[in-house]
């Protein structure tokens, strides 16, 4: 599969770009719309909860236990049961636009993902998207891997977004007051390798620089630290409640095929570095200004990042796309509870079996 301009996804939405990116992120050809798959975590791994200062133990309680108009019994009891955030929690990340959730996966989770990445990584379906300075002349030396979309390339990353506690956490952040909404889309997926000794970072910018969607803060990506994220490694910084200046100016990143970035309006002074261990999680809202640092340890250093809108926001692509793209964005929770991925893939999203089939391969 050659590479393509922006972001590649594969749709059967037909859209016509508004950005000049140039080539960048590697497709999968092998989609399909009836997939053999799987299913949904059920874990009851408890995490820890990080704000800038604090550490602390979650109860298993959350925000949910308030009732929502239009839910039914079974979609309470379901936030209630997989949920891991609480109000406070809540209240955090809407205020300061990012939230750090420790032991987010599980071992035998983690595990799983990190052997089905390393997996993709080692056939070659990740892309180095590094230039030397010109945005066009790619490094010799692979410096910054990516591959997007994630989730088609495997079971386990098309299931993932389905998992319960994913859902849950997610139906608890987003939706006790966005508006007009009570509904979740998976809205993206994709990799991001740090090789190890020479990778370099990606830049300061805003998710919504790239996809212009309404109510971001009610929007929300959730990163995972795929392996130990240090500052040595380069961890994911964040500007805390920046996302309340509204969008920022962004022009293109002379160090990638296709990235653009708003360095120039960023205070990088008062940055937090998130460092998280492997499992974590970290969700910032698409006008939280983010950036990654350079890895110069002797080991890669992975991410992988699935983004999350209501419904009420989405709107259609505004990047290029391969003549035989075909875009899914699944819904992953309603009113009546978490989504299973039937309507739109062909058959029940099962993360726990997808789980176990990678670790028993």
């Amino acid at each position: 599969m050659s590479l393509i301009s922006a972001f590649v996804w594969r749709s059967p939405i037909r859209t016509t770009s508004k950005w000049p990116l140039s080539a960048c992120l590697r497709g999968s050809s092998a989609f399909s719309r009836t997939g053999t798959l799987s299913l949904s975590s059920h874990s009851t791994t408890r995490c820890a909860a990080r704000s800038v200062t604090t550490n602390c133990t979650v109860a298993h309680r959350s925000f949910s236990t308030h009732e929502r108009p239009g839910e039914t019994e079974k979609a309470r009891s379901e936030r209630e049961k997989h949920s891991r955030v609480t109000q406070d929690q809540i209240s955090f990340f809407l205020d300061r636009g990012y939230l750090v959730l420790d032991e987010f996966w599980d071992a035998t989770e983690l595990t799983a993902i990190r052997k089905q990445l390393e997996h993709l990584q080692s056939a070659g379906r990740l892309a180095n998207v590094a230039t030397a300075g010109d945005g066009k002349t790619h490094t010799e030396v692979p410096k910054n891997l990516q591959l997007c979309p994630l989730s088609p390339e495997a079971d386990l990353f098309r299931s993932l977004p389905f998992s319960p506690k994913v859902a849950a956490t997610l139906a608890d952040l987003l939706l006790p007051d966005a508006e007009n909404s009570n509904a979740l889309l998976c809205y993206l997926s994709q990799v991001f390798w740090k090789p190890a000794h020479h990778g370099i970072g990606t830049s300061w910018h805003q998710d919504n620089a790239y996809f212009k969607v309404k109510d971001c803060q009610h929007a929300t990506a959730m990163w995972t630290a795929v392996h130990d994220a240090t500052k040595e490694n380069g961890a994911l910084e964040v500007i805390p409640a920046a996302w309340k200046q509204g969008g920022l100016p962004h022009h293109r990143d002379g160090n990638s095929d296709h990235h653009i970035t708003c360095r120039d309006s960023v205070d990088e002074t008062i940055a937090v570095s998130l460092e998280v261990q492997a499992g974590g999680v970290i969700f910032f809202n698409y006008l939280t200004p983010h950036c990654t640092r350079g890895n110069a340890t002797d080991q890669p250093r992975a991410g992988i990042a699935y983004h999350f809108l209501p419904a009420a926001s989405y709107r259609e692509r505004q990047f290029p796309l391969p003549d035989d793209a075909e875009y899914v964005a699944p819904l992953i929770w309603d009113s009546a509870g978490i989504g299973r991925g039937k309507k739109e893939y062909g058959c029940i999203q099962d993360f726990d079996r997808d789980v176990h089939h990678v670790l028993t391969q």
